[in-house]
């Protein structure tokens, strides 16, 4: 877009610009937008490539309508000019890639569990676990019956009671907050 361009333009520094100004196209600009401002006034937002430091934050508003003729103010209406599309779209974008599969839990050289499970040893000799069981729970507790497991959250295994513990520890005792039930193997 193009229009003419004199000193009034160039003092303008916030508001709508309604001055007087010719219909010589010298300069082009960019209009970006319209609105109305608070007393009815139509306006365009016109992009100008003068830098930030002018007018509002590089941008000015001008009448939209301006004066009673049809070359719009400052001659905005006579060369008016827009991109128009002549080729294809772009292709669309590939799908994205899949998440990464994490790998399964792994309890030794030989057993795995699934995915967000804890390994907890079935049979033990020793140090060594000759058998491995899955708890459904991912950072389980796994309880001394070698049969059951408790959630992170509830780490202590209460296996009479059935149930797993959340404790404070505080001066050598500890207090029960709240149980969880024990989860089998």
């Amino acid at each position: 877009m193009q229009f003419e361009q004199l000193s009034s333009f160039f003092l303008c520094f916030q508001g709508v610009f309604t001055g007087q100004c010719g219909t010589d196209l010298d300069h082009g600009v960019l209009a970006v937008g319209y609105g109305t401002d608070s007393d009815g006034l139509n306006y365009w937002i016109v992009k100008n490539s003068w830098g930030s430091s002018w007018g509002e934050k590089g941008y000015i508003r001008m009448q939209r309508y301006g004066p009673s003729n049809t070359y719009g103010i400052c001659g905005m209406n006579i060369e008016p000019s827009f991109p128009i599309k002549t080729g294809p779209n772009p292709p669309p974008a590939p799908p994205a890639p899949p998440s990464p599969v994490k790998p399964p839990t792994v309890c030794d050289n030989t057993f795995t569990c699934p995915l967000s499970s804890t390994c907890c040893c079935a049979f033990q000799l020793g140090r060594r676990c000759l058998a491995w069981g899955c708890c459904p729970l991912e950072s389980a507790t796994c309880c001394e019956d070698h049969y059951h497991c408790c959630p992170a959250d509830y780490p202590i295994c209460n296996l009479r009671a059935g149930m797993c513990l959340k404790v404070i520890f505080m001066f050598l005792f500890c207090e029960v907050l709240s149980t969880s039930k024990i989860t089998l193997l």
